[in-house]
């Protein structure tokens, strides 16, 4: 029997799954947190009076059941002649009812077009385009991309896009030198070395070379000490990008996760960073790797080793990714990356910011307490232009309101990382060609990008840079595949609030790939696994190919993987059906759930974003920022009320906005009002972007709500106090509210037409 169950997050109702035939777990779980019915057993009185009631409330309880029958047969002969009446004088009337079934057999004709894309999608054809991808990447020199971009050009071509262009980017780069590795030494007080890393690159592999994986060899060297050598052919090395070159020495200093929390750590137990030449020894996880940089240097370490920690491989609500990622080239900040003439590099153009590569420990340890470690690290990193190729394929949306609007998926090319991404896509483009035969076109236009990838998220910065006011103007969403079965646990979604609500009834649609048989949904496993029957949706905490997408540009950004494992050199496209992901039925399962919401958004009629969500983040946000600030704000006679009452104005606009949109039926039938709204929901998000560098003091953050790592309340404040676990710098919100409020006010002032009423 389905249960009505209500969302807490949203007051929204909607039914639950039978549970009779789930497993264990999953029954007790569910039955734990949803069958709270109290039952109340009422029995008769045992008094003379109880009784004599009892006796006169029966008599007249069968009167009183008589009388209603007779009323009920006269009523139901008076209603029948008339419902014959009205129906006599309707077979008469042909002017709606055509009209309504042609409708309806349209949307039912749509259903059965969107199943059918989600049906055939294969398990098989995924594995086997991946498995191409990563032996075609294997053979190939590792900063050459261009063979792979025309293979994939090919196969778009081959499924009936309208156009798919080969967009190049001349980046600025930098790699290891060839012959000359990086290097770090383990060294004794007297100078001897105890232990020698060496990441080596040695240009092209030879053709015949399988499977590739890091090779390393030990040797002893003159000093009796450990030398180990790192590195293949065909891959690059472990390094940092766009580190500088040179060597530093000096003691090694175990600085945990190297967040603003971590160094005062080190600053209160007496730790000077800045009398002799430090190098940080740090973890992977809970910020990002640009921020730990950033922080060393302010601090005094003259290098950084970062390292991958076996503790942050468990699953953490936080931590999904622990890999390096860039944010855009240092030299084009803003605009696309096309002339090389435009930039004269040498190794002095470089940020000073510490060294950073792979850390060869196995876990984080401090200093020897007899004597402290002392290390070298040798980097040897050119700086060079390269080219980096998109992919960007178009399908033509065939609807008057929509046709111009586009929805866009993404994924960038890489070994795991991500051409299991690239292979899904290609997989969704053939079955979408395959409803084409059927003369199905989107109402909304799709664009599939396969980014080229170099360094971080270079492809899709570059190209959001060249596009942006078109972006601004046309995009509608960004669902982004990079990395997407990254375990087979659960689902782990991050996504712009307002599409909360398309996301968990898409999940609701679709089966657990595991419990399948036992008719678990995959929504379902996704909340119990996240222990959340709420809204187990969070905020951003990843920088990926989406990053430029909400960030930058206030686009509705979608992300979603199944979690976890952490990648390494090593995780390459060998390893996920060996030990992730047998037979790619996670792959498949994610790919439907991905198919379903491009279809969902491109073939709708009108958006399904709720702003509901968005008002409750934002009201969060303020309670903590009020539970943690409030005394230091009115110490300064600054008080939260007046963006509180801006908060409370845009919830009670958005609410009238929705209640005027879904009363008036006629909006779908004129094709101006169905735009006015679809781009009103659309362009809402854009409202929360800050209008400079203000915010953030980057170009690349300007949403109030969203950074590349979660907190509990607005990210810019969070990041101003220097850490998200403790505030010290409460001062700092006072100059970033009035940035917050004009954002509010200016989504209430989209929303409230000129004349109070809108035109429909």
């Amino acid at each position: 029997m389905a249960t009505n169950v209500s969302n807490s997050f949203t007051g929204e109702q909607f039914e639950m799954e039978p549970t009779d035939n789930y497993p264990k777990e999953y029954q007790k779980f569910i039955n734990h947190n949803y069958e709270n019915e109290t039952i109340t057993e009422v029995t008769d009185g045992d008094s003379e009076t109880d009784r004599f009631f009892a006796t006169y409330y029966s008599s007249r309880r069968v009167c009183f059941q008589i009388l209603l029958f007779i009323v009920l047969f006269l009523l139901g002969l008076f209603v029948g002649y008339f419902i014959n009446v009205i129906a006599v004088e309707r077979s008469t009337t042909t002017d709606c009812t055509p009209e309504i079934d042609d409708h309806l057999k349209q949307l039912e004709k749509l259903q059965e077009l969107h199943s059918n894309v989600i049906g055939n999608i294969s398990s098989a054809n995924i594995q086997t385009t991946a498995n191409f991808l990563a032996n075609e990447r294997d053979r190939l020199p590792v900063d050459d991309d261009e063979d792979i971009a025309k293979y994939v050009a090919l196969r778009f071509n081959a499924y009936g896009f309208n156009s798919v262009e080969i967009v190049p980017y001349q980046i600025s780069l930098n790699y290891p030198i060839p012959g000359t590795p990086n290097k770090v030494d383990v060294l004794s007080p007297e100078g001897a070395v105890w232990y020698s890393a060496s990441f080596a690159y040695q240009g092209e592999k030879s053709e015949d070379e399988n499977e590739p994986q890091p090779s390393s060899s030990n040797s002893t060297d003159e000093d009796g000490g450990v030398q180990e050598e790192a590195g293949d052919g065909g891959n690059l090395p472990m390094f940092y990008a766009y580190s500088a070159t040179g060597m530093v020495e000096g003691e090694l200093i175990y600085a945990h996760y190297g967040d603003q929390e971590d160094f005062e750590k080190l600053e209160q137990i007496g730790v000077d960073l800045t009398v002799t030449d430090k190098i940080g020894l740090i973890r992977y996880g809970r910020t990002r790797d640009n921020e730990k940089v950033r922080l060393a240097e302010k601090y005094g370490l003259k290098g950084v080793l970062f390292y991958l920690d076996p503790e942050d491989r468990k699953i953490s609500s936080h931590d999904w990714h622990a890999s390096p990622h860039g944010i855009e080239d240092p030299f084009t900040s803003g605009y696309p990356a096309k002339d090389p003439e435009d930039r004269k590099i040498s190794s002095r153009d470089w940020h000073a910011s510490p060294h950073g590569i792979e850390d060869p420990f196995t876990s984080g340890y401090p200093a020897k307490e007899e004597a402290p470690w002392i290390v070298r690290m040798e980097v040897n990193n050119k700086p060079k232009i390269k080219t980096l190729y998109n992919v960007i394929a178009t399908m033509k949306g065939n609807a008057d309101s929509t046709r111009d609007r586009f929805v866009m998926m993404g994924s960038h090319r890489g070994v795991m990382d991500n051409y299991n991404g690239t292979a899904m896509m290609l997989e969704l483009a053939r079955n979408l060609h395959s409803i084409q035969d059927e003369n199905w076109y989107p109402k909304r236009t799709i664009k599939m990008c396969s980014w080229g990838v170099m360094h971080g998220v270079l492809g899709s910065i570059e190209w959001a840079e060249e596009h942006r006011l078109k972006l601004l103007e046309k995009a509608v969403v960004y669902i982004d595949l990079d990395m997407a079965v990254q375990g087979d646990y659960t689902l782990h979604v991050e996504s712009t609030a307002a599409t909360s609500r398309l996301i968990t009834s898409t999940a609701k649609m679709l089966l657990d790939p595991v419990n399948f048989k036992e008719g678990v949904t995959m929504h379902t496993n996704w909340m119990v696994k996240t222990k959340s029957f709420e809204n187990p949706i969070q905020t951003f905490g990843t920088a990926s190919d989406y990053l430029v997408f909400p960030h930058k540009l206030g686009i509705a950004t979608i992300n979603i993987n199944y979690v976890p494992f952490n990648n390494t050199q090593v995780d390459m496209y060998y390893t996920a059906p060996k030990y992730h992901d047998v037979n790619f039925l996670y792959h498949k399962a994610i790919s439907q759930l991905f198919a379903r919401l491009l279809l969902s958004v491109a073939d709708a009629s009108m958006l399904q974003w709720d702003y509901t969500y968005t008002n409750q983040l934002i009201k969060d946000y303020l309670t903590k920022l009020d539970n943690k600030c409030g005394d230091t704000l009115a110490e300064k006679n600054f008080t939260l009320d007046t963006v509180n009452n801006a908060v409370a104005r845009l919830e009670n606009i958005t609410k009238n906005f929705n209640i005027d949109v879904t009363s008036n039926s006629e909006i779908y039938d004129e094709t101006m009002k169905l735009r006015m709204v679809n781009d009103l929901l659309t362009h809402l998000e854009r409202s929360f972007l800050v209008p400079d560098t203000r915010y953030y003091g980057s170009d690349t953050y300007r949403h109030i709500l969203y950074s590349s790592k979660q907190y509990d309340t607005f990210p810019a404040i969070a990041e101003r106090q220097g850490t998200r676990h403790h505030w010290n710098n409460c001062e700092a919100a006072i100059g970033l509210i009035p940035l917050i409020q004009y954002t509010i006010d200016t989504a209430s002032d989209m929303l409230t037409p000129d004349d109070n009423s809108w035109w429909w």
